[in-house]
């Protein structure tokens, strides 16, 4: 992906994936200018201190303000929008908040962005969109919801909306695996609310290498999933337990959280016949049949057979070795 003379927004940019991406792009290009967003003071000065570039401004803002918006958009061409309330417990406890950011903050980005001319928006969303059991997820199937609904009214030549659904990013702040370590190495207990729980992985790579397909490939209409790694979570606090030599582990089945899914899709049923593979790699939700009969045209996007699309939830769990490499490759475990 070539960034040269490029103005990237990263809303949210003050996360692990902002920083990640910063990086990135940085590294790729001397004539780009950045914009990271974020609405936590400390954790903008944290970025800028870490990221001393003349491309890179940040600001203070909340993408509920729709003025702020408005100013920081102007003159943009691409924005990632990786801006929401994230942690599944924090939203079911603050559910108004969850939904005036998560969606009417969504609102917020798309309409400014269609005002300012923006040429391409991407929404970062989550596996826990497909049918949901809690607020988080709830509000991530909408934002996926308004991307589609902006993209059959505004899309085509002069602005592309498309979205990244993306499974759990192993090494992000906040993470499962990090939060396990630091508290076993704390010498604190570890609790698992069900030894059969599992989640699928990536690492911020995996999710940097799906957005820049986006805006390298997409005309639009997209749902980019990246396929990742299925993983029993009681397996990965076994194996940090097991590392890190202290704390302890305990499987407590008898508290296991409403709101919480068991196992964990990253398709519905329904998206079946509109999906698109690259290089094995990157699962391609079409929006609609008119965008399917579009990328079937990509010599380099093929259609990903219906067989192994449904087999694809039943493939193996990754042994405790493959989730100590994945862990020691990320630099969780040393």
């Amino acid at each position: 992906m070539n960034y040269d003379n490029k103005t990237i927004c990263i809303l949210g940019g003050s996360g692990s994936f902002g920083e990640a991406y910063v990086k990135h792009v940085l590294n790729k290009s001397s004539k780009c200018k950045i914009v990271a967003v974020g609405k936590s003071e400390s954790k903008i000065v944290v970025l800028r201190r870490m990221i001393s570039s003349p491309h890179l401004s940040v600001r203070i803002g909340d993408i509920k303000d729709v003025s702020f918006l408005d100013r920081v958009l102007a003159d943009v061409d691409f924005v990632i929008h990786a801006a929401a309330l994230k942690h599944v417990d924090i939203c079911e406890e603050n559910i108004v908040e969850a939904i005036n950011t998560n969606v009417v903050g969504t609102i917020n980005v798309l309409n400014a962005a269609v005002k300012n001319n923006v040429s391409h928006v991407i929404n970062l969303s989550a596996d826990k969109a497909i049918s949901p059991v809690g607020v988080y997820g709830a509000t991530k199937l909408l934002t996926e919801s308004l991307f589609k609904h902006y993209h059959s009214t505004y899309g085509g030549k002069n602005i592309k909306f498309d979205s990244v659904r993306y499974s759990n990013i192993i090494n992000s702040s906040g993470s499962a695996a990090l939060l396990f370590r630091d508290r076993l190495k704390e010498g604190q207990e570890v609790r698992v609310f069900d030894p059969n729980m599992f989640r699928h992985f990536l690492t911020q790579q995996d999710l940097i290498g799906s957005v820049e397909f986006l805006l390298k490939h997409s005309r639009g209409g997209l749902t980019a999933i990246p396929l990742s790694q299925k993983i029993r979570i009681s397996d990965m606090a076994k194996v940090i337990f097991e590392s890190v030599g202290r704390g302890s582990l305990r499987i407590d089945e008898a508290n296991v959280r409403s709101w919480e899914k068991k196992d964990a899709q990253i398709l519905s049923e329904t998206e079946l016949d509109r999906t698109l593979i690259w290089n094995q790699k990157l699962l391609l939700v079409c929006h609609s049949a008119r965008d399917l009969n579009e990328y079937q045209k990509y010599a380099h996007i093929k259609q990903f057979p219906m067989s192994q699309l449904k087999s694809y939830g039943k493939i193996k769990f990754q042994s405790r070795q493959d989730i100590k490499s994945l862990l020691q490759k990320v630099e969780i475990l040393t």
